[in-house]
């Protein structure tokens, strides 16, 4: 009984923050990580937030409680952890075009709403371009990101690190809910210990012994 309780409260947390991103048109992903933040990320967020509803967009921060769509004018504005790309910052990754944005300053914030957000085009002088002169408009297409596999950190740089719903949408909480109401103590260890963790220090030693 406990267990379908915890189920459903995640399911029904799931299916709402989904179903309010789903109605939003535009995603506005600003990387705020510690190198972006250096190169004056939360001020370009602060621009944002200020030029958006100065253009009567409706912008969105956090999803509110509730099944309920957004306006369609709206654009959901979000801080997301590292994207990793720290040399490039500040990033701003724009959905569902998929634009990366690099080196991105507050003065730089107007013409990305007015051209990007407003009429779907692409401002070239913003986006990566590696050593040999290549431009690249999404970050899937970067070789720094293309080269990776993200297993632990798929979603960093993806969510809103601070935004639990926005975790609980990825199904976060699910795995400790099913070891919480499903497994007994015994089991964890032995999922452990087939695993074959060990601890990152010089000795290495197995993660299911301890």
């Amino acid at each position: 009984m406990q267990s379908n309780s915890f189920h459903e409260s995640l399911l029904r947390i799931k299916n709402d923050y989904l179903y309010q991103i789903l109605s939003i048109p535009i995603h506005i992903n600003i990387c705020a990580g510690t190198g972006c933040i250096a190169n004056g990320a939360l001020k370009v967020y602060d621009e944002f937030q200020k030029q958006l509803a100065n253009s009567n967009i409706n912008v969105v921060l956090t999803m509110s409680e509730g099944h309920h769509k957004h306006p369609e004018n709206s654009a959901l504005l979000m801080k997301s952890g590292c994207h990793g790309f720290c040399q490039m910052g500040s990033l701003v990754e724009i959905s569902p075009m998929d634009v990366l944005y690099t080196k991105v300053k507050p003065e730089d914030v107007s013409r990305i709403i007015e051209k990007t957000i407003k009429n779907r085009t692409i401002i070239d002088d913003l986006l990566y371009i590696n050593n040999i002169g290549e431009i690249f408009e999404k970050s899937s297409d970067i070789p720094f990101y293309s080269l990776q596999t993200r297993n632990t950190l798929e979603k960093c740089g993806a969510i809103d690190a601070t935004d639990i719903k926005a975790y609980i949408a990825q199904d976060g909480y699910l795995s400790a809910t099913n070891t919480f109401t499903q497994m007994i103590p015994q089991d964890v260890i032995n999922i452990i210990t087939r695993s074959g963790l060990r601890g990152r220090g010089g000795a290495g030693f197995p993660t299911g012994k301890k």
